[in-house]
């Protein structure tokens, strides 16, 4: 099956590079990172906010920002003041994240425009940026290809909206 996987993210790195050249602009991962294929495991090293976080693998010294695929929270860092919830956003991803050996799942776009690696997160069977949205920490955020979850997170998201959980109960 991984090699199933390897194969075809290969291959969808190929089309993107391909058509990306035909756009004038050629696409490149970051060069420090090696999260192209497959999942990974990976130690978080530091909680930025709540949907992005700092990881090391292996014996790396090398730190690779992770961006959580198909949520969005509150930005601690937007304006002069942070948004209603990031404070809360952030500490529940710590709660969740912060020291522990997390699995990667890059998603079919695997980088951002700022050259964060987009992955679903998970530690152990816990799949983090579901439970983010249902909690009431996070909303959704598809953008394509990375639409996997859709169905999920938006369901997840109308029931925590509905129930005014996390931040839903103090922020609009």
């Amino acid at each position: 099956m991984e090699h199933i996987t390897t194969l075809v993210l290969s291959l969808i790195t190929a089309i993107i590079m391909s058509v990306s050249s035909l756009w004038g602009q050629p696409y490149s991962s970051p060069a420090e990172t090696t999260f192209t294929t497959g999942t990974t495991t990976a130690r978080v090293v530091n909680v930025i906010d709540g949907d992005t976080i700092e990881v090391m693998t292996g014996s790396s010294t090398k730190r690779t920002k992770v961006r959580y695929i198909g949520i969005d929270t509150p930005e601690p860092y937007a304006t002069k003041i942070p948004e209603c919830g990031s404070a809360e956003a952030t500490a529940r991803n710590k709660e969740l994240v912060a020291n522990k050996i997390v699995t990667l799942a890059p998603g079919l776009e695997p980088y951002d425009q700022y050259g964060r690696l987009l992955a679903y997160v998970y530690v152990d069977t816990t799949f983090i940026n579901e439970l983010l949205v249902r909690e009431g920490y996070a909303t959704v955020l598809m953008i394509n290809p990375n639409t996997q979850y859709r169905s999920l997170f938006i369901s997840a998201y109308t029931n925590a909206r509905t129930q005014r959980l996390g931040i839903w109960n103090r922020c609009e």
